[in-house]
């Protein structure tokens, strides 16, 4: 169909032809390799069969290095069926095969970096204390150390932060309502005081707001893939087809109450982004074999690809978080994307609809002269590309403030 698109499964497939180079003009469309195939059709013979194949972890010895066993699971199963509707006429085929591949929980060592309780309190003394722990060469020990010390990459703090009662780096005024808002319904951490100078091993926050998370379970992927075929013999020499191939892949998306970095898996960070998505690929045939030497093959297609993703971002609530209920924005929808707060990514879950689509017309006539073959005929195709896009945000003249230190 001049374009890449799924392929029917082994039972559906009756042959293919894999071209590598130096093809006719019937594949104008393709620039590199060309993959013709086939599918099946019923004949005078009833034949069918179904099929399972399992892949599961409890049928695997344990790894030989760290003595685990494999925890992929996935599920592959099936079936055909063909025959005569009629005798030495009217014949069909329909195939089936569905793919599960099943979920389970998303990484659960996820590093991130989020505003420790002490920080929402307007105490950030930790980041001196941090930085004097893994430089005391440079940084010193305690808050009565030089003036030279007292610098931002030893975690001395600038702009609206002061010393009060003996304790460096207290913020001057009040943290900006909507960046503690955020944060309060969205970001892991600050469910207790921030402690400890080490790397993060666990969800508990360092001085500094490092930590661990879990992204969100995933959910199961499901592949259905239908091929069927009619095959009806007008004369002895003129076969008409009617065959329909239909591919189906189903993701749930993923999302924990209350962080919204869960819907970014680092580990395989699509997993947990919600996806929908479908492939029509329809055609109608007449071939007439004029005779021993000539054959006219005339076709009809359709195809069509569409994707509609999204994830849905929950506050601790279980509300969907964009950004028009904490600032004066418009959004079409709500939803938050790509948000990132300090070194946190909150990952892509834009809602979106794409579909492209094709229609054409094909004849093509191919004789046989000796050891010569003539091939002939004409390719119409009209291709479309369409997108569901979102309504540009529109933002008020109010202060939009920024995520991360407070506003004075």
């Amino acid at each position: 169909m001049g374009s890449n698109s799924p392929t029917p499964n082994p039972d559906a497939t009756q042959e293919f032809r894999l071209i590598s180079n130096n093809f006719s003009a019937a594949y104008g469309f393709s620039t590199g390799g060309v993959v013709s195939m086939a599918t099946r059709s019923g004949t005078n013979q009833w034949h069918g069969g179904l099929f399972e194949f399992m892949r599961n972890g409890d049928f695997d010895a344990p790894n030989w290095s760290n003595h685990l066993q494999d925890t992929f699971r996935r599920n592959q199963f099936g079936g055909f069926v063909g025959g005569p509707a009629i005798k030495d006429k009217l014949f069909f085929f329909f195939n089936y095969q569905g793919t599960v591949v099943v979920g389970g929980p998303g990484s659960s060592s996820n590093n991130t970096q989020t505003p420790t309780v002490q920080m929402l309190n307007g105490d950030f003394s930790g980041l001196i204390v941090y930085a004097q722990a893994h430089d005391p060469k440079d940084c010193g020990s305690g808050y009565a150390v030089a003036a030279s010390m007292q610098t931002t990459s030893c975690g001395w703090l600038n702009g609206p932060f002061a010393t009060m009662n003996g304790v460096p780096n207290q913020l001057v005024g009040k943290m900006d309502p909507v960046a503690v808002q955020i944060t309060n319904d969205g970001l892991p951490g600050h469910a207790a005081p921030a402690s400890g100078t080490g790397a993060p091993t666990s969800t508990a926050q360092n001085l500094i707001g490092q930590m661990q998370y879990a992204s969100a379970n995933l959910g199961n992927q499901t592949f259905k893939e239908f091929t069927n075929r009619v095959d009806y013999d007008v004369t002895k020499s003129q076969r008409v087809t009617v065959r329909s191939y239909i591919d189906r892949y189903l993701q749930p998306a993923g999302d924990t109450p209350g962080n919204v970095l869960s819907v970014l898996n680092l580990n395989t960070w699509n997993q947990t982004f919600g996806e929908q998505m479908w492939y029509f690929n329809e055609i109608v045939q007449h071939t007439w074999t004029v005779n021993a030497n000539t054959v006219n093959t005339a076709t009809v297609l359709w195809t069509q690809q569409s994707a509609h993703n999204g994830t849905p971002v929950l506050d601790k609530n279980g509300k969907n978080m964009c950004w028009s209920r904490y600032i004066a924005i418009s959004e079409p929808v709500c939803y938050m994307e790509g948000a990132y707060f300090g070194t946190a990514n909150g990952g892509w879950t834009e809602p979106s609809n794409e579909v492209r689509g094709t229609i054409g017309l094909s004849d093509t006539l191919i004789k046989t002269i000796h050891r010569h073959t003539l091939a002939v005929g004409v390719d119409l195709r009209s291709k479309t590309h369409r997108t569901t896009p979102l309504t540009p945000w529109s933002i008020s003249a109010a202060t939009t403030p920024a995520m991360g230190f407070p506003t004075g």
